[in-house]
């Protein structure tokens, strides 16, 4: 308006938007970003799963990044996959063997290469292991999922955290 004003000429301001992160995935297996949990103890590689099967080499190696997903800091949602009995990363267990006792609020920290996003975990559902619709990418809600089998042991069910970025 004041511009209006003084040169007589309409027009908008609109404030500078910053340009959408653009990220070549990796291949499949390649470690590229972490995951913390301090709420339970963990810290565990991220790692690209394979766009068909099940990853499980992946997943013997760390936390696995469900390809057909958005990745943090994306603006969709996010879905990592990970192991509660078997023995990863030196561990007795799966990196999400507790993830169970995540309660809302719990932090989830995720480090990638372009940046630092801190999620809090907003709640949980079981699906059974055949649901992918649960892990379907939706644009905008910067949503992480965690998911691993359920019960432990077990890969008729996959137990899911919800958590949003903050």
């Amino acid at each position: 308006m004041l511009a209006e004003l003084i040169t007589g000429v309409a027009f908008m301001v609109t404030p500078a938007v910053p340009p959408p992160i653009q990220v070549t995935p990796p291949p499949t297996g390649a470690a590229y970003g972490t995951v913390a949990i301090p709420a339970i103890g963990i810290s565990a590689p991220i790692r690209q799963l394979p766009a068909r099967g099940t990853g499980k080499r992946v997943l013997d190696r760390g936390v696995g990044h469900l390809p057909s997903t958005y990745g943090p800091g994306m603006s969709g949602t996010v879905a990592l996959f990970g192991h509660r009995v078997t023995p990863t990363l030196g561990l007795a267990h799966g990196p999400f063997r507790y993830i169970n006792r995540l309660r809302p609020g719990a932090r989830i920290i995720v480090r990638m290469p372009y940046g630092r996003y801190v999620y809090r975990v907003r709640g949980h559902k079981v699906v059974r292991a055949n649901a992918w619709s649960a892990f379907r990418p939706r644009l905008g809600g910067d949503v992480l999922l965690l998911a691993a089998c359920h019960p432990p042991g077990s890969a008729a069910y996959r137990y899911v955290v919800q958590a949003e970025l903050r």
